[in-house]
Order: structure tokens, then C-alpha cells, then sequence
């Protein structure tokens, strides 16, 4: 197998506008240095690209696109490409973070230069050869993906359940009572905010959980960041039990998990509301949905506050009304999403499988073992 770099396959340019020039409904893909693309209605290039973001938060993503598409001005667009595309794709989803791992620029704001790009080394092989790598690569991208959506479609319905249930939480067409959450809560719960300043890793300390931890429906201990018990005593108020529901009123105001039961004796920073019911009031997975749906979302949005930082004031959130079913129709609808859960951890297991034969077969596919 060859080994060339870069520059001798491909052309790389950046795009030419700002942020500021997608539109909601544009008829064109616009990538900017976010995970998820826009729209616009320009383009700028018309060619089989990938894509790198140029700066922040994912530098090392690579996306690959055939089609017309308009670019960020921090945007890397590989075009002209002499080489199968897909199998440049999946090379670079493979190497390109460890290139810019050693070499990436920057401290506050991540970014990369255009030789970065230019000197990137590449194996090569044939084009019929690259063509198979590719095939199997997409096969087995195409299992995972799958796989992914299936979890999506089971949220989906979950929220469906839910509307079909009880109906828009803001309008109420279903004629609820509405109450206050701070009247919704167990008795012992202060909605309140965890530990302000955390400090430094601690080893074999505390597990804290922070918003950006906020990624998954539960969260559990593993990887989360270690803080002194000494600083989380401070805020024994918020110390976790397992099995809370976890607000974020802070940076990512709105965002919502469960504790998991490993964390059992973890705390919580400032950006993050424990919460806690009594069963005899209300259900945790009833209000974890009812704080998904999209209307409660934007409430909480209306709520939020600064410029720089947004955050929600406790005291709006403990005002802030709620629908208030009846507690029996709100655990019917925890049994439904109890049998939703069921086929969703079967699904993660199988999500996990694909992703070992995936990563299984990167691995593989650049050692000559696939050929």
C-alpha cells in the first residue's frame, strides 16, 4: 500500500461565511463547527466533501457529504478528492483525532491550520481495494445506525404515550389541576442547587455530578469527576440517594436526567436541581416526561436568565405551574414506559454489540486485514 499525504489526493478550502448566514428553511445543507448542520440558500460547493469543523468544541469530528453544500468560514471542506471518498471518510473518523490531538492549536478555543490537513498521512491501497473497505465499513455502520434509531423510536413514543395521556401540559386541554412545583415535590425535597465551587479532582473522592454530565436518561458513576468529601459535606442538602430526578438550571438550562442507583452518596454542582417525590403525590418518570416535552422546554427557556450565563431562579422554578393528574394515571403511564425501558436496554445491548463490530472492523480495515 501507498502512503501519501493529503495535498497529493485532494484540495481543501474553507467556506466563507459566518453563522449568522444559515436559515431555518434553507434549501441547502450549511455546515458550520457544529455537530448538526443548517441550512442556507447558497452553496458553494457541489462534490462528494468531508467535512472538518476548524475550531471549538469538535475538532477531530469528520462528516462526510455528496451533494451541494455551503461551509463555515472555519469550516474545512475536502473536495476534488482522487481517492474513493468513503474510504477517506472512515480513514479519517479512524486517525485524524490523533493528528490533531498532537498538533491541535489553541487553549480557550480549540483549532486547526490548513497544514494540519495538508500533511495528513494516508495508507493508500488500490481503488478496487478501497471500494471493499469501504463496503464492509458501510454495512456495519449501517447496523449501528439502525440500531440508534430504534432507540430514538422508542423515545418517540414514549412522548406520544405521554400527549395521548394527558394532552399538551401548557394548554391543558384535558382540564388538570395546576400546581406548584414546589407543591409537587416530597417535603424534604428544597430544590435547591448543589455545591458551587467543587474544586480540583480529588482522588478516591466524592462522585459530583455537573450539566455537562447531563448526557443520557440515567447517569451513573463511572467517569464522573471526584471532588473532596469535605466540599460535599458542605451541601449535604443535595448529596444523592439514587433514583432522583437531575435539572439542569445552569448553562444548559432544561436538560434532564435520572440518578442512577451507583450514585448512591454522590453530590451535585451548582448548575444541577436534585429532585424527589412523594409517591403518594406524584411520579419521577411522569415529571421526567413532562419536562421533555417540548412545551414545558420552552417555559423553562421563557424562565431563564443572562446573557453571558443563562440560568433559572429557584424561586420561578418552584412557582412555576404543572398539570397535576391524578397519581393513579400517572403510574399507569410509569407501567408503559416500564415496558418501553424493557426493550430499550435490549436494544443499548444490541447498539453496544454493533459498536464493538464496527470499531472491531476500523481496526482491522487499515492493518491489510480486511482485504
Amino acid at each position: 500500500m501507498n502512503i501519501v499525504t493529503a495535498n497529493e489526493i485532494l484540495k481543501v478550502k474553507t467556506g466563507k461565511y459566518d453563522a449568522n448566514h444559515g436559515i431555518d428553511k434553507g434549501k441547502y445543507t450549511f455546515f458550520t463547527c457544529a455537530d448538526i448542520p443548517s441550512k442556507s440558500n447558497t452553496y458553494s460547493f457541489d462534490d462528494e466533501v468531508l467535512i472538518l469543523p476548524g475550531n471549538g468544541a469538535n475538532v477531530g469530528n469528520v462528516y462526510h457529504f455528496k451533494g451541494k453544500l455551503e461551509a463555515y468560514q472555519r469550516t474545512y471542506v475536502l473536495h476534488d478528492i482522487k481517492a474513493f471518498p468513503k474510504y477517506l471518510f472512515y480513514y479519517f473518523s479512524k486517525f485524524w483525532i490523533r493528528q490533531i490531538t498532537k498538533r491541535q492549536v489553541g487553549s480557550a478555543t480549540n483549532y486547526i491550520k490548513m497544514d494540519d490537513i495538508l500533511s495528513f498521512e494516508i495508507l493508500l491501497p488500490p481503488l478496487k481495494t478501497q471500494q471493499h473497505i469501504a463496503q464492509i465499513l458501510d454495512d456495519a455502520a449501517a447496523l449501528r445506525d439502525k440500531t440508534k434509531q430504534l432507540l430514538v423510536e422508542y423515545d418517540l413514543l414514549a412522548q406520544s404515550i405521554f400527549l395521548e395521556m394527558f394532552g399538551d401540559p401548557v394548554n391543558n386541554p384535558k382540564g388538570w389541576a395546576l400546581t406548584k412545583f414546589s407543591e409537587l415535590v416530597a417535603k424534604d425535597c428544597p430544590l435547591t442547587y448543589g455545591i458551587v465551587q467543587p474544586g480540583e479532582e480529588f482522588v478516591n473522592g466524592i462522585p459530583c455530578v455537573r450539566p455537562v454530565d447531563l448526557t443520557e436518561q440515567y447517569i451513573k458513576v463511572d467517569n464522573l469527576k471526584k471532588i473532596d468529601p469535605i466540599i460535599s459535606n458542605k451541601f449535604k442538602r443535595t448529596i444523592l440517594k439514587g433514583g432522583e430526578v437531575l435539572l439542569s438550571v445552569r448553562g444548559s438550562v432544561g436538560v434532564i436526567s435520572i440518578a442512577d442507583r451507583s450514585l448512591e452518596d454522590a453530590n451535585v454542582t451548582r448548575g444541577i436541581v436534585p429532585i424527589w417525590f412523594s409517591k403518594s403525590i406524584s411520579n419521577k418518570f411522569f415529571f421526567y416526561y413532562l419536562y421533555k416535552t417540548k412545551r414545558i422546554q420552552n417555559q423553562i427557556k421563557r424562565l431563564s436568565r443572562g446573557a453571558t450565563l443563562i440560568q433559572i431562579n429557584l424561586k420561578d422554578l418552584r412557582e412555576l405551574k404543572l398539570i397535576q393528574p391524578p397519581i393513579e394515571l400517572q403510574n399507569q403511564f410509569a407501567e408503559k414506559i416500564a415496558l418501553i425501558e424493557q426493550q430499550k436496554a435490549l436494544a443499548k445491548q444490541e447498539l453496544q454489540e454493533s459498536e464493538d463490530l464496527f470499531n472491531c472492523l476500523l481496526q482491522k480495515a487499515f492493518k491489510g486485514e480486511l482485504i
